[in-house]
Formats: structure tokens, sequence, C-alpha cells
């Protein structure tokens, strides 16, 4: 019997939905999108540096404008280079998720201004290099998102959302904060294809 990484197990809801969603859906369209985010709480002391994300998705659109949306996001922090006390930290961050949110149009077609609400699963890595050394660490957690967003034609729009995990094992060189928190607020465009 083949037993998978428990990373692997927890991949597999979204994608059995992603996969399942599409026989259903009335029209399908591919996707990308790009844009900026800023750390908050926990993420934001760790570093404070807006950053950027990439992805890609699925619009699986069921009429009425009921979209689903399974996603491949890519977000990362640019490096943080501090001195303290003549000791000099650089800091990284980088996060990838795979995830499903719910687009909900207001005017009951897919144009104008939606509401969205998502989950997925998120993997972090936060490293801290110094002279004294390097510290990483690494998770595995299922997050959240809420956002809105406006679709100005079929192809092109934006959207703005804030999602949420936790930093279970704890940021490096701050392992006082327990369960630290990893928010982002995103501004993206959005193209489909």
């Amino acid at each position: 019997m083949i037993r998978f990484p428990m990373t692997f197990s927890k991949l597999g809801l979204p994608w059995v939905l992603a996969l399942a969603l599409p026989a259903s859906a009335q029209s399908r369209s591919l996707g990308m999108t790009a844009g900026a985010l800023s750390p908050t709480g926990d993420l934001r002391t760790f570093n404070k540096n807006p950053g950027g994300t990439l992805g890609g998705f699925l619009d699986l659109d069921f009429g009425d404008g009921q979209v689903f949306r399974p996603r491949l996001d890519i977000a990362w922090l640019p490096r943080k280079t501090e001195d303290e006390a003549g000791t000099s930290y650089k800091r990284d961050f980088w996060a990838g998720s795979v995830g499903l949110d719910y687009d909900c149009y207001f005017s009951g077609a897919r144009k104008g201004l939606y509401g969205q609400v998502g989950a997925g699963l998120n993997h972090m890595v936060a490293k801290t290099n110094s002279d004294a050394g390097s510290l990483q660490q690494k998770t595995s957690q299922f997050g959240g998102s809420i956002g809105c967003g406006y679709d100005f034609n079929a192809a092109w729009g934006v959207s703005f959302r804030y999602a949420y995990s936790t930093f279970k094992s704890g940021l490096p060189d701050q392992q006082s904060i327990p369960n630290p928190t990893a928010g982002m607020v995103i501004l993206a465009a959005n193209h489909r294809f």
C-alpha cells in the first residue's frame, strides 16, 4: 500500500472538487492573476515589506452569478535586511496555496461587482539568515480568505481580498509568539483567456 505524506492528503480535497465541479458548470475559463500584497498580523512583524502574488485559476460558471474558482497561487515578500546591535538579519518569506473560492456576482450575471469567500491549503516558508547562522520554519496550514472584485468585461477584472492563516511552527527568531498569524491584504489584476 502506498502511503502519501500528510501534505499530499491535505491537498486531495481541493483537487477532487476542482475535477468534479467542471462537469456541471455552464461555462469554464482559465485565467491568471498578478498583484501586490501587504503582510498583516505577526507576519508584518517578521517582514513588513510589501510583496507580490502570481497565480492561475479556472472559473466555473454555474449561472445566475454563481462562480466557483479553483486556484493555485504563489506569494512572496522581498528580503528584509536590518541591522540590530551590529548583527545583520536577512528575512525571507514565501507561500504557495491551492484553494477554492466562491464568487457571487451581485448583478446575477458574471460581470460587475462580486463578493468572494475562499479556503485553501497554504505551504509557507520563513527564513532568517544572520551572522550567527540561519533559522528556517516551514508549515502547511488551512486558511481562508474574504474579499470582493469587479469584472470590467469577460477578460479583465480586479480583486481585493484578505487571506489568513497561521504559522503553526512559529516564525524564525520570534518563537515567543505561539501560532503566529500570517495575514495578507492582496490587490490583484485578473485576466481570463
